[in-house]
């Protein structure tokens, strides 16, 4: 679905950043400019890989990015930490469901 949204000369690229000590982030760029974002944790136990915030501006919403930022996830999480990945959604939190 993203290619249908974006032209050729999009150039949509994640970065991986260690934020804090087993803290990371994965940022989702498109010609540099930031529009998503995946909170990465290996802070909370040693058996998980947590995802602690998702994140996509809600115009880039709904053209398979998340699918693209997942990707990344179990990638890093393969070379990184072969453990399950975990994520805990709040339903009192309206913008992660809408993602």
């Amino acid at each position: 679905m993203f290619k249908e949204f974006f032209n050729e000369r999009s150039n949509i690229n994640t970065h991986t950043e260690q934020i804090g000590n087993g803290v990371y982030k994965i940022f989702l760029k498109i010609n540099d400019d930031v529009i998503g974002y995946v909170t990465l944790s290996t802070k909370f136990d040693d058996k998980h890989l947590w995802i602690q915030s998702i994140y996509i501006i809600p115009e880039y919403r709904g053209k398979g990015l998340f699918k693209l930022l997942i990707n990344k996830v179990d990638d890093f999480r393969k070379k990184y930490y072969n453990k399950p990945i975990l994520i805990k959604v709040y339903p009192f939190k309206d913008e992660l469901l809408l993602i």
